[in-house]
């Protein structure tokens, strides 16, 4: 709280009331000097590191949060020293992992990338000290972050994993810092094989169903109208819950989360099709995740994935796979990108499908669609166009 007061004191002053006292040039700047600077309009205490002759900026770390950059000297300012916080400690405490070596000779670009991003999703860590500058990391479920780490063999592919706390076990105690065990936490998913698939039901009755995913006649995705509801009460669930979700610890190739989707910012249930992998956006290289969205049938890479609860699983994922019934591409065995674009076109609205068979090797649902309002079948329409044959 100190910290939280100080940061806004400063901002205060140097935002609204700073003057040209408060400058700084670079002959009134000497090593080991606390002073302030400004990250993305905020100010912050730094300490002049060095001091290189014959160019206008200085290195500075912040004593607080441990950024290190070389900055403008112009950017800093006189300390607030008249303000009795300012005397407050560094907040700044570097310690590295417990018993994670570097993989090579040194930390590799995926290792620091995945450390950047778990640390940074989440609201709140638990350092136990093992030394004066090592550290068991815990998240607030209780969950050892370093044997996490090494426990993923795409970052630690050679690793023999070695127990972090065959000596240092967290301790009930209350001067403990390491998170203590959730009281009615909820219980983490992460297998498939914890929710089924909504099957389409047999028969001769047509059935309602929309579709929200298409690539082609040969490979399209279909939900059950009659389970519209409770989806979009799931969906309703999900953007409550992943306010304050917990990001995924680890990743492996099956497991299942809650990702955010790029083009909408909403958070859907998906399965990851693959460990991460980075990326480069806005100039900047990104973790990214490969998952499908197991009620809609798309796959998309994703930023943001976080754990997912037994009550998020109640709902069968909603994604039926599909392909069109009695219909063939006119040449060879793909489909034309007109004629793809077309059948998207064509079921957009609410449409009556009727169950004709499963493929044994694709599990997709064989199906005869037509539309809800004028009957017309979806097949027959392909062939007049010119866009399909009959089998």
């Amino acid at each position: 709280q100190k910290l939280a007061d100080l940061s806004s004191d400063i901002n205060n002053y140097y935002n609204k009331k700073s003057s040209a006292r408060d400058m700084l040039t670079k002959n009134r700047l000497t090593v080991g000097m606390i002073c302030c600077a400004k990250y993305n309009d905020e100010w912050y205490r730094v300490k002049v590191m060095n001091i290189s002759p014959g160019i206008s900026k200085v290195l500075v770390e912040c004593i607080d949060y441990g950024y290190t950059e070389q900055i403008e000297a112009s950017r800093l300012k006189r300390p607030l020293t008249e303000n009795p916080l300012f005397d407050l400690p560094p907040q700044l405490i570097k310690c590295k992992l417990h018993d994670v070596p570097p993989s090579q000779d040194t930390w590799t670009e995926d290792v620091i990338v995945y450390l950047l991003y778990y640390t940074e999703c989440k609201e709140q860590l638990y350092l136990e000290m093992v030394s004066d500058n090592e550290c068991v990391v815990y998240d607030e479920m209780g969950r050892n972050i370093n044997e996490e780490l090494l426990q993923d063999k795409s970052l630690f592919p050679d690793q023999v994993t070695t127990s972090t706390t065959n000596s240092h076990t967290p301790s009930n105690s209350s001067e403990s810092s390491v998170a203590p065990t959730p009281v009615n936490s909820p219980p983490y998913c992460t297998t498939p094989e914890e929710c089924p698939n909504e099957v389409l039901p047999q028969g001769k009755e047509p059935i309602k169903v929309v579709v929200p995913h298409c690539i082609s006649p040969g490979n399209f995705t279909i939900q059950l109208v009659s389970k519209q509801n409770d989806l979009e009460s799931l969906q309703q669930q999900l953007q409550l819950y992943c306010v304050n979700a917990s990001c995924l610890s680890h990743y492996e190739k099956g497991m299942l989360g809650v990702a955010r989707y790029p083009d909408d910012g909403l958070w859907y249930r998906a399965r990851l099709n693959n460990t991460f992998e980075l990326k480069k956006i806005d100039g900047e290289y990104r973790q990214v995740i490969p998952c499908h969205f197991v009620d809609y049938g798309n796959d998309e890479l994703v930023v943001d994935i976080v754990s997912i609860t037994k009550q998020h699983l109640i709902l069968p994922f909603q994604e039926i796979p599909a392909k069109l019934y009695g219909v063939c591409p006119i040449n060879g065995s793909k489909w034309s990108d007109e004629a793809c674009d077309i059948f998207c076109e064509l079921t957009t609205e609410q449409m009556y499908c009727i169950l004709k068979g499963v493929e044994s090797d694709t599990h997709q649902n064989i199906v005869s669609l037509f539309s809800v309002n004028n009957n017309s079948i979806v097949s027959d329409l392909l062939i007049q166009k010119g866009m399909a044959k009959k089998t």
